[in-house]
């Protein structure tokens, strides 16, 4: 059996040990350090054991004056840090329903024996795999005759904003208060030290670009967006390229992010990128 754990609310957790015990977990997920979780959940508590051996955090907010767990936007999956295997998930469970009778909470992987569930799907790349499609070659030789230019960082602020107004016009979620989260958690990632960005230039003008975070051996892509005539000169695919193959340089391992859009999916593929899968309860 596992060791019993409590629930501890986030303002009681120390957010150095906590990110020390995400290091020490045996595959680090950069949705599980506090800068992320801080960034992007209204509010959010761990079920810890006493030694802080092990850890697993939950976001909430309340609905109706009832607390609820939900999937913060832009947060693909909570998971459990430190040393897993002293976790005993069936305790864990039932105090999971007790404290949170209502939610939806998506894990990175099946731990939790809960009849209403759904497997997800993001999509990967490792060097291996790494293999262009014909579109994007054909867009990136596009690009690499026009009169556009990729720029890495590019100041985080100015392209978070371009990114959001150049999507509210295609997703209606980009005009909501839920999507202002995406400032805070550029602003907290360029604190930590973590923040990717990669410019799409016309001459000195900003056309779009690429936010992405580095944690670990990985780089996650966050978001990207450009304007309508770069898209047409292929300068998605080109700063998309640029990223991957930089990443595969330092030998890090590149994940899209997962997106449940078909087009977007369908992006990520042109690159050979493989579906991972995580857990949806309800």
């Amino acid at each position: 059996r596992g060791i019993m754990g409590k629930w501890l609310h986030q303002s009681k957790i120390n957010r150095k040990d906590w990110d020390t015990l995400v290091q020490k977990s045996k595959f680090p997920s950069i949705f599980t350090f506090s800068y992320y979780i801080d960034a992007t959940a209204e509010n959010w508590c761990a079920y810890v054991d006493d030694g802080f051996n092990y850890a697993i955090p939950i976001a909430y907010t309340k609905k109706l004056g009832i607390e609820c767990v939900y999937p913060p936007f832009f947060h693909r999956a909570m998971g459990p840090i430190g040393n897993i295997d002293k976790i005993d998930w069936n305790d864990f469970q039932s105090e999971l329903l007790t404290r949170f009778p209502r939610g939806t909470y998506h894990l990175d992987d099946d731990y939790l024996d809960i009849e209403d569930k759904e497997a997800l799907v993001y999509q990967v790349l490792t060097k291996r795999n790494f293999k262009l499609k014909d579109n994007p070659k054909r867009n990136i030789k596009k690009f690499e005759k026009s009169t556009l230019r990729l720029k890495y960082n590019v100041d985080g602020e100015d392209l978070t904003k371009l990114i959001v107004s150049l999507l509210s016009d295609k997703l209606e979620f980009y005009n909501t208060d839920e999507s202002k989260s995406i400032y805070n958690l550029v602003k907290q990632a360029e604190m930590d030290g973590s923040l990717i960005t990669l410019g799409i230039m016309n001459g000195y003008s900003l056309e779009g670009g690429l936010l992405a975070l580095h944690s670990e051996q990985t780089i996650l892509y966050l978001k990207g967006a450009c304007s309508d005539e770069a898209m047409n000169q292929g300068a998605m695919y080109a700063a998309m390229n640029e990223l991957i193959t930089s990443t595969f340089e330092k030998n890090y391992s590149f994940d899209f992010g997962g997106s449940r859009i078909d087009g977007v999916r369908f992006f990520n593929t042109r690159f050979s990128a493989t579906d991972e899968i995580y857990f949806k309860y309800s």
